[in-house]
């Protein structure tokens, strides 16, 4: 098993921005999570589950969810974290010229624009399609005086998704910047007592997570009034029944990947004879079907997180495999990952959310009416299909590897 490693890169930077390149352009559907942590600390956090520290240090640390795939500490310049399909932890190196990173990167480059301003004052994150600038490290008077003397901001840093505002700043100080860099959504750090922001009235949550997307781009088209939101340095706190309805879930889901993770290509795309589906079909189905109701969920109360509606075809003849060429153990990531999907965002589900756009005849099932109800369905799906799965390994004809 490879080792998590990233490599930190050097790189002289003065009006542009430097991006690794990249083969293939990102999933505008994949939400990142935004995390802000006592002491300070920031956790960027995405759809492959690569999770990025920003001024992570021993005070904040243990409250991570996980450890962090990367660092980028206050004497770094650039740094890239990257994990393929096929591996089973990220991996990176030197940046090299002409090397493409795979669409799931996620790139941190620190720019002094003209070697002015504060340093390290210009933070940018790039992932799925998204940008993140953090300028919570930095001195709110000095950017502004930065940006007042006329400074062309470089590319990347103006009408980002999402913007980290200095801790420090006051109500003038956040317009100027706001109205400067014309972010979508902007952060006020915890600690913050600024409740209004010229026109606008600063929306505090009692969680410590802010979700952002490309996908979202269009939802505010006025980037110089940006949405204004506070959140604490808390994560959210599961109600007891409904940790236990996430823990059977993912159990469940745990011990179908345990199924699916030794088989080889040959073995999940056996034909049964019978005419029912392939084993690669059902892994498909299931991860599909999570990803579509929670994301409907999570998206009817935040918009940016997008409805994920991909599904395979029912039927075994018109079937075409999302990713023909990859291993059980390929999918059983997949499958892992959409877990952490769920459980990261699933503070939206603090008000009781059912899922919107269903048949009536599908509302009126008491497992769709609440999210507990939604879960152990999930739970009881992964049950079922991956029996189905243990059947077809028992038939005749089952390929040896």
């Amino acid at each position: 098993m490879s080792r998590c490693v990233f490599r930190l890169v050097a790189v002289v930077l003065m009006l542009g921005v430097w991006v690794p390149a990249v083969r293939s352009a990102a999933d505008p559907g994949r939400p990142v999570a935004v995390r802000v942590w006592p002491g300070g600390g920031i956790t960027v956090e995405t759809f492959w589950d690569l999770h990025l520290g920003l001024r992570i240090g021993e005070a904040n640390r243990g409250g991570l969810p996980r450890a962090v795939d990367g660092a980028f500490g206050p004497d770094d310049t650039t740094l890239v974290i990257d994990c393929e399909a096929n591996q089973s932890t990220p991996t990176a190196g030197p940046v090299r010229d002409g090397h493409a990173y795979s669409s799931n990167a996620v790139t941190v480059t620190r720019l002094n624009p003209a070697g002015r301003g504060d340093p390290g004052a210009w933070v940018l994150v790039r992932v799925d399609g998204a940008r993140i600038v953090d300028l919570s490290g930095a001195d709110a008077r000095a950017l502004v005086a930065v940006l007042g003397s006329g400074l062309s901001v470089p590319e990347g840093l103006t009408a980002a998704d999402l913007l980290l505002m200095p801790t420090d700043a006051d109500a003038v100080q956040l317009d100027v910047l706001a109205q400067h860099l014309s972010p979508r959504i902007a952060v006020l750090m915890p600690g913050s007592t600024v409740e209004r922001v010229g026109a606008a009235t600063v929306t505090r949550v009692a969680h410590n997570t802010v979700a952002v997307s490309a996908a979202a781009g269009g939802l505010d088209r006025d980037r110089g009034h940006p949405r204004w939101v506070q959140p604490s340095d808390q994560p959210w706190s599961m109600r007891d029944e409904l940790a236990r309805a996430f823990a059977q879930k993912e159990a469940a889901n745990a011990a179908s990947r345990a199924v699916f993770a030794p088989l080889s290509v040959g073995q999940m795309d056996f034909v049964p004879g019978n005419g029912t589906h392939t084993p690669r079909w059902n892994p498909e189905h299931m991860d599909s079907t999570e990803r579509r109701f929670f994301s409907r969920i999570y998206h009817s109360v935040d918009p940016e997180i997008p409805v994920m509606k991909r599904r395979p075809r029912q039927q075994p003849e018109r079937y075409t495999p999302a990713h023909p060429g990859w291993t059980g153990a390929q999918e059983a990531r997949r499958m892992q990952r959409t877990q952490a999907y769920s459980r990261r965002f699933a503070y939206l589900l603090e008000s009781e959310p059912t899922v919107p756009g269903t048949p009536a005849s599908v509302r009126s099932n008491r497992l769709f009416k609440s999210p507990v109800g939604l879960l152990a369905l999930m739970a009881r799906h992964y049950g079922e299909h991956t029996e189905y799965v243990r059947a077809k390994m028992a038939l005749e004809h089952w390929p040896e590897r």
